[in-house]
Parts: C-alpha cells; structure tokens; sequence
C-alpha cells in the first residue's frame, strides 16, 4: 500500500484522488492516506469533503511528523477556502492549524490569512503566543504590528514596531512601519523609521 502511495506523485490528477480514496477506503485509520486524500479533496475544490477527511485525521495522526504534515494540510484547506469566499472553511482550517505545533513559517501564513480576512485580533493574538519564535525577518515582525493595530492593541503594536525597525527592514518594510509609528502617533518611532530610509 505504501508504495502505491509513494507512487501517486507520477500519475495524472483524475488516477491520483481515484487511488488516494481507494487508500482510505482500504486504511480508513492511516493518518498518511487521511491527509492525501484531504490534500487532494482541497486541490479539486471539495472544501467540505475534505474537513471531513481532516477531522479523522485528528483523531489517528500522533507522530509529531504526522502532526507537521496534518498543520500544513490545514493550512492549504484554509487557503483554498479563504480562495472560494467560504469564510467558515477557512476559519475553521485556520483555528484547527493553530491548535497543533505551528512552526514559525507556517504561523506567519496563518497571521497573514487571518488579516486577510478581517481577523485581526486573532492574528494579533496569535503574534503574541508565537512571540520570539517568529521569523527573526522585519516582514513577518511588520505584519504583526499591522495585525495589532488593527486591533487597536496600541501599546503592542509600538512594541512590535520598534523591533521590526532593528531587524533591517527593506524600504517597503520600513516605509510600513513609519506609516504604523504615525498612526499610532509616536513620531520618534516614525522619525527613526524615516532617517534609517533617507540612509540608503
């Protein structure tokens, strides 16, 4: 069974998610061929099919390289619903991303979806629980300070804000947080921001 699985990866699409069910049908409690079929459910537009795949896959997925492949698969759900407008969907593959062990990367993605659509005080949230464990990049620092005052979390944002700017931001990164040091109206941050681009 394992080597059809390996073996998925050559075929054409329609064989693919034909085989994929057929695994699942076969192992119905093999994390591995839960989380293809959900994968392959996602990449042809069966959002809700798929959650039904993933909501096994909690249940037999234990091993913690099981547990990274079932937060990525989360991941792509959500971006595929956020795709189609299913609001629902998405919040609920990013919710269910956020209660395994999210990496540094993939938790950037999940802020970033969350602010797309409108949930900024999640993302907010979510920046803080990640705190040093974020990517040491000005971007992903940037994006959470927007997240933040978003969410009208002053104080963080300024804190967040001040970091991204030791992080050698790029021009864009710098221009965004002066733009956030003057909402907020701290023009020292602001001035900072402005002097390290008249720098360059």
């Amino acid at each position: 069974l394992f080597s059809i699985q390996n073996n998925l990866g050559v075929r054409p699409d329609n064989e693919r998610s034909a085989l994929a069910e057929a695994l699942i049908e076969l192992r119905p409690a093999q994390c591995s061929f839960l989380l293809e079929g959900a994968r392959f459910r996602v990449r042809t537009g069966r959002i809700a099919q798929a959650s039904d795949l993933l909501a096994q896959a909690r249940v037999c997925c234990k091993r913690p390289d099981e547990v990274l492949r079932e937060t990525e698969v989360w991941i792509e759900y959500a971006v595929a619903a956020v795709a189609a407008g299913l609001r629902g969907n998405a919040l609920e593959g990013l919710g269910q991303a956020e209660k395994l062990r999210l990496q540094p990367e993939p938790a950037r993605l999940v802020i970033s979806l969350y602010r797309a659509l409108g949930e900024h005080d999640r993302a907010a949230t979510l920046c803080k629980g990640m705190g040093s464990r974020l990517p040491v990049r000005a971007r992903a620092w940037v994006d959470c300070a927007e997240a933040a005052l978003a969410a009208g979390q002053r104080a963080d944002a300024l804190e967040v804000l001040t970091r991204a700017e030791k992080l050698q931001p790029s021009m864009d990164e710098a221009r965004r947080i002066a733009a956030g040091c003057r909402t907020i109206n701290e023009w020292d941050c602001a001035l900072n921001s402005a002097e390290g681009l008249t720098r360059r």
